[in-house]
């Protein structure tokens, strides 16, 4: 519960104050934890940019079932954007007042998700800091993703940047 506060709050609020960027994977539940874990967060969501969960976090965060609600309270407690993984069902984003769902993208047989969500978070910053609009960082995320799973471990399948630029141009055909 303390990984949320103190040190972690601080840096987060510092790089904030510098005018960087900040992002958070919840990778929830570390140890035993009572819904809603929103509360061990209370500390360090007003300093985080962007807050990326899976559906289940999200649920748990929050004490929520409801998604859309799941993400009104998380933005409520301070990020810009949410962004909730649902695994083969793709992902929401979400900010104060909008929402766009970005459906996962296949690409082969699902051989292990291990790491698809982490592929997702690492192309959709790649977009972010690219100065995309989110909908092209949230598409781009999910061709990562789709790679993944595609193979066994989250890292033998994560393809080359020309790779996913490649899928991305024919997507939009």
């Amino acid at each position: 519960e303390r990984m949320w506060q103190g040190d972690t709050t601080a840096l987060f609020r510092e790089a904030r104050a510098r005018g960087l960027g900040t992002s958070l994977d919840t990778q929830f539940p570390l140890t035993p934890l009572a819904s809603p874990w929103m509360r061990v967060m209370e500390d360090i969501l007003p300093h985080v940019q962007v807050l990326l969960c899976d559906e289940t976090e999200a649920r748990h965060l929050a004490a929520q079932d409801d998604l859309t609600a799941c993400a009104q309270a998380l933005l409520a407690a301070g990020p810009e954007m949410v962004v909730i993984k649902q695994g083969a069902e793709g992902a929401t984003l979400f900010r104060p007042g909008w929402h766009r769902h970005q459906p996962a993208i296949h690409l082969g047989e699902l051989v292990d998700s291990i790491g698809a969500g982490d592929a997702f978070d690492a192309g959709f910053l790649y977009g972010a800091l690219q100065g995309w609009p989110d909908e092209q960082s949230a598409r781009f995320a999910a061709v990562a993703a789709a790679h993944t799973v595609t193979g066994v471990g989250g890292s033998a399948t994560f393809p080359e940047l020309e790779e996913i630029e490649r899928r991305m141009l024919g997507l939009r055909n």
